[in-house]
């Protein structure tokens, strides 16, 4: 097993339970106030049938006026009331849909975790076939991560991630993946670029990223897209590529 693939099972472990944890409080509450609101329509139908009832049987006028009047509010209250528990339930169903959401993301640096990544990798893999457009698959590894977090803390090493993911959107369009496949590794894809172009974006976050931390910096392996490739193939192309130091085949 390479040193890459060592590091990547270490944080798998870390990670994949992330997203079963996420707490579905909300939906829970959402469902709940559903049921509610359903109670209240029935309680004004049958308000509404206890009013057909008395204007159908009339012995004082004043009385059933009385009935009837007391008989309307009561239903126009559990209308009300109903209408405010699917407001309320709507606004949980948003909030477990944002948690979802936000369980999809790397905390630290708000590239996909790995189980999202792997989907949107594999979309982009899909979309590429279909417009026949070329696709750069780019693998990068923070040089020293180890060293920096040893020598000056993790909040040095935390930032430089964040600041390699900021520099990374910077250069590559908003479709673009970004995945945090490892502890200091990321995973991301270049559409429509060919081989030369996608150096070119590494470099440029390379040097974006020098700016931003003096000396750091990554190992980057890359591969195209080729036509009986799969997301595993693609990734060992790329990962063989940044072990061995050698260009993309």
């Amino acid at each position: 097993m390479t040193k890459a693939k060592e590091r990547r099972k270490r944080f798998d472990r870390r990670g994949t339970g992330t997203l079963s944890r996420v707490s579905s409080e909300h939906q829970k509450q959402a469902t709940k106030r559903d049921r509610v609101a359903e109670e209240s329509d029935r309680a004004a139908a049958e308000q509404d049938r206890a009013i057909q009832q008395l204007a159908g049987r009339a012995p004082r006028v004043d009385q059933v006026i009385d009935a009837l009047e007391r008989l309307s509010a009561k239903s126009a209250a559990d209308r009300r009331r109903a209408a405010g528990d699917r407001e309320a339930a709507a606004v949980d169903r948003e909030r477990h849909m944002a948690e979802l959401d936000l369980a999809h993301l790397d905390e630290l640096t708000g590239a996909y975790r790995r189980g999202m990544g792997r989907i949107a990798l594999v979309h982009e893999i899909e979309r590429a076939r279909r417009s026949e457009g070329a696709l750069a698959f780019v693998y990068f590894d923070v040089n020293g991560l180890k060293d920096v977090n040893d020598r000056d803390g993790h909040a040095a090493g935390d930032a430089i991630l964040r600041d390699l993911v900021t520099s990374m959107r910077a250069k590559l369009r908003p479709y673009d993946p970004i995945v945090r496949w490892g502890g200091d590794e990321f995973i991301c894809t270049i559409s429509h670029a060919g081989l030369e172009a996608a150096r070119s974006r590494v470099e440029d976050i390379g040097n974006t990223l020098g700016e931003l931390h003096h000396g750091s910096g990554f190992s980057v392996g890359l591969a195209m897209l080729a036509e009986n490739d799969t997301l595993e193939t693609l990734i060992e192309r790329a990962d063989d590529a940044l072990l061995e130091g050698r260009p993309a085949r």
